[in-house]
């Protein structure tokens, strides 16, 4: 704790040089328990994981028609630092990460909302669960927010995370925890705000989009060895349902030192201005990974110490650079097993419905929510 909170406040101060009045900062202190699964039931996690965590959220502002597609969230980044509940073996970790809160309640008294957020975790030190020092972050929880007047209330959350070094080093196992945070919430700023009204947006200029990257990573397979380098080529064509979801089929042909695979999958996205969210789920139609193991057929049973098994989950965040050029951050999981963190670049070829538009070119600058709302 002695460590943490300096940094925390470091932080504080840094960020509120340049606070207007949409522009909220939270202190909280932290406590967790670890779910003693796999080798962590050997590492005595049965102390809670004390910490302290500072989010800086930004309210929305009405000006951007993502806003309104998505019910008006808010966006923000935590830095959280706990001891693990044991800092002797599993030493502390300090995690970065940005979120978003949907607020589901809100009232002058009382606020409640999902809050969901992804990014790195960092440890001080390795042990027979995590091999790395640096890992991947997940967190997901309920946000409860009791107003105390217009600028301070009282902060809750009750929630989940998950941290993974997506099998760059071995030992890999996923540390689970469950958490709780109470603190203090102010909003920054001397003028007054105001939740924007509700109103329509316009609609996303497209009917569908093609999109194609290219990406690579590191997995390693086994103890006595280094990270070896992994690749993909993956393309998809969505068609636009609502405002901010489009869905379709997907292709990943992937490259592994043990061999080619190819893939099939159902792409789904999840558009939130520049920021889009993947989610594909997929088979494997090829496997020379699993065939050089004696795993063959369409639907084979496998051992998941010797192959990853035929399905598939594609989950990470696409962010649109420049025009229709875009950079990518993926996590592929299997059944049992991760397979690797992904990272790559795109590009995005939109059919737009617009009067006189075309395939790619600046058709994107009208588009995917990027725009301000009318």
């Amino acid at each position: 704790m002695k460590r943490i909170l300096p940094i925390l406040l470091f932080f504080c101060v840094i960020f509120s040089l340049t606070a207007q009045n949409n522009h909220v900062v939270k202190v909280k202190f932290y406590g967790g328990y670890i779910i003693p699964a796999n080798v962590y039931k050997n590492l005595n996690t049965k102390g809670p994981a004390l910490g302290a965590e500072l989010n800086y959220e930004i309210l929305p502002s009405g000006r951007y028609s993502w806003e309104k597609h998505w019910g008006y969230p808010t966006l923000g980044v935590g830095i959280l630092g706990t001891d693990l509940g044991n800092p002797q073996v599993l030493g502390m970790m300090l995690a970065v990460y940005p979120y978003v809160n949907w607020n589901f309640v809100r009232t002058d008294a009382i606020e409640f909302g999902l809050k969901t957020g992804m990014g790195a975790a960092f440890f001080s030190k390795t042990h027979a669960a995590n091999g790395g020092y640096v890992a991947a972050y997940l967190s997901a929880g309920l946000n409860f927010q009791f107003n105390i007047n217009k600028n301070a209330a009282i902060a809750l959350d009750l929630g989940y995370n998950a941290t993974n070094n997506g099998e760059i080093y071995l030992p890999n196992s996923t540390m689970n925890m469950v958490y709780g945070a109470l603190g203090f919430r102010y909003r920054m700023g001397s003028s007054s705000y105001s939740y924007p009204r509700i109103s329509r947006a316009d609609n996303l200029p497209y009917k569908f989009m093609i999109n194609a990257s290219v990406g690579a990573g590191f997995r390693n397979d086994r103890r006595d060895k280094l990270p070896e380098v992994q690749s993909n080529v993956h393309a998809d064509i969505v068609w636009k349902t609502t405002n901010c979801y489009a869905v379709g089929p997907a292709i990943d042909l992937g490259f592994t030192p043990n061999g080619m695979r190819l893939g099939v999958a159902l792409a789904n996205a999840f558009t939130m201005g520049r920021v889009t969210g993947l989610i594909d789920a997929g088979y494997y139609v090829y496997d020379k990974v699993a065939q050089n193991n004696g795993f063959k057929g369409f639907w084979y049973k496998f051992d998941p110490n010797e192959t990853d098994g035929p399905l598939y989950l594609r989950a990470g965040l696409r962010v649109r650079i420049f025009d229709n050029i875009f950079a990518q951050v993926t996590g592929k999981t299997h059944l049992y097993r991760f397979d690797y963190i992904e990272f790559g670049i795109g590009y995005s070829i939109p059919y737009s419905t617009a009067r006189g538009s075309r395939f790619g070119g600046r058709t994107s600058r009208y588009g995917y929510g990027y725009s301000r709302a009318r």
